[in-house]
């Protein structure tokens, strides 16, 4: 839980995703865009079906919390459940002076 992204944060990039039932993203990891960025994941929805994988683990996400995650390492996503999962994926600078 990274807590609430203030307006006044600065966002390097951002990303709406969204997986569809029986849609998934395969393992893989990224190469981060900016140096000393920070990747945070806001989950807008979900379900009880979707599950996100990151350096060995898999976990079901909160509606409404923010997760930071090291894109670096492995990680994947899958939604078994009949409605469509949504995460705004913000890339924010690691030191800020926010």
């Amino acid at each position: 839980d990274f807590g609430p992204l203030l307006p006044t944060h600065t966002w390097l990039a951002a990303m709406l995703c969204g997986i569809k039932p029986g849609g998934y993203i395969p393992f893989h990891t990224d190469v981060p865009a900016h140096a000393e960025a920070t990747r945070i994941h806001v989950v807008i929805s979900t379900n009880p079906q979707c599950w996100s994988f990151h350096d060995g683990v898999w976990s079901q996400l909160t509606v409404g919390m923010c997760y930071t995650m090291d894109q670096t390492k492995e990680h994947a996503s899958i939604n078994l459940g009949t409605a469509t999962r949504f995460h705004l994926i913000v890339d924010t600078p690691t030191t800020s002076e926010d």
